[in-house]
């Protein structure tokens, strides 16, 4: 009998020492499992037992939420890797790692008292622990002990950094803060599976300079302003020109084609209106509807022949303007407005100020 108490009493100061060793897990938990009471065990395993159900139906937050309860009774590991599972199958996958690690640690201490009941707890949060390691990345921070630590926006307590920081899979940010202010940022890209070493030196790291005091006799440093080069800031019209100049060369060109088409026409033709409704052709094979297509040629000869001599005209006057328009004497930018090219039926124009 006198053994058994030994084993127990020395269970139950493990255990608390497990429990400093993780304070965020001294934070929630009833009893040790070593010394509740019949009447909180029951209670403890009701409500362990409606978790069960609960997670089975795959309502996996009314489950955690049950072992949480029942692990506020009594800070059972089994409890304690159901709540790790529940929060696995919510994607919780950073926290629920964490659980599992502290899980294991619990059942460890415990099963020197229970190996029946706690051993297997041990293998079931390992073998849980492995398999959501290749879901998860790893950061292994290296840092002086005084150097305050985040990981991901998480503060990291420095006995916690001892082992690898579990994080979300991608580009996580690394963050060590000194007693007085100096401060190291690191970024890495953790893959899932995947771990990371990081030093964090902040020493290495320049302290802010301190704004200049009334008394100071050093002038603020001076701005670098760039130099002026004295040109203007504007848009040339050239390729404007270079633009309207070619429209004009194309409409040039469908003219000739349409004049030299309509003369090949007209060339059949002897007289078609000395006397109405007549032709005579001065050779065979001249119809009235090649008469028809001839005069219309010549209307599309005569539009495109009118274009292009409106085009050749805004490409003159373009290029004038280029060469002869002057820095603006406002000192503006110098943009002036762009002339504006407008075409409508029978007429080209150029609008704009010049």
């Amino acid at each position: 009998m006198a053994r058994r108490a030994a084993v127990v009493l020395a269970a139950c100061v493990t255990a608390s020492s497990a429990l400093l060793a993780h304070p965020s897990s001294a934070l929630a938990g009833g009893v040790s499992p070593i010394t509740a009471s019949p009447a909180d065990r029951k209670r403890a395993q009701a409500r362990y037992e409606e978790g069960t159900k609960l997670y089975e139906a795959h309502r996996y937050a009314d489950a955690q939420k049950a072992f949480q309860e029942s692990y506020d009774i009594v800070a059972s590991p089994n409890s304690h890797l159901m709540m790790a599972r529940s929060m696995r199958e919510q994607n919780q996958l950073v926290s629920a790692y964490e659980e599992l690690e502290r899980t294991e640690n619990e059942a460890r201490q415990l099963a020197a008292a229970d190996p029946a009941k706690y051993s297997g707890t041990v293998d079931k949060a390992i073998i849980d622990r492995e398999a959501l390691r290749k879901r998860i990345g790893l950061v292994t921070v290296r840092a002086r002990s005084e150097v305050s630590v985040t990981v991901a926006g998480r503060v990291v307590p420095a006995e916690r950094l001892a082992r690898p920081v579990p994080v979300t899979p991608g580009r996580v940010e690394i963050v060590g803060t000194a007693d007085d202010g100096r401060r190291a940022t690191r970024f890495v890209n953790v893959g899932a599976g995947s771990a990371q070493d990081v030093d964090l030196d902040v020493s290495a790291q320049p302290v802010a300079a301190l704004a200049p005091t009334a008394g100071s006799s050093e002038p603020p440093p001076e701005v670098p302003v760039e130099p002026d080069d004295g040109k203007e800031r504007r848009t040339s019209l050239i390729p404007f020109a270079v633009i309207s100049g070619g429209l004009g060369v194309i409409a040039l060109g469908v003219g000739i084609g349409f004049g030299v088409a309509q003369e090949s026409i007209y060339d059949k033709i002897a007289d078609c209106d000395s006397e109405p409704g007549k032709c005579v052709p001065r050779r065979p094979g001249y119809d009235e509807n090649e008469k028809n297509r001839g005069s219309s040629w010549q209307t599309i000869a005569n539009v495109s022949f009118g274009v292009a001599g409106g085009l050749g005209a805004i490409t003159a006057a373009l290029v004038a303007i280029e060469l002869t328009r002057t820095p603006s004497s406002d000192g503006a930018t110098g943009r002036l407005p762009v002339p504006q090219l407008s075409v409508g039926w029978q007429q080209v124009g150029v609008s704009g100020a010049f």
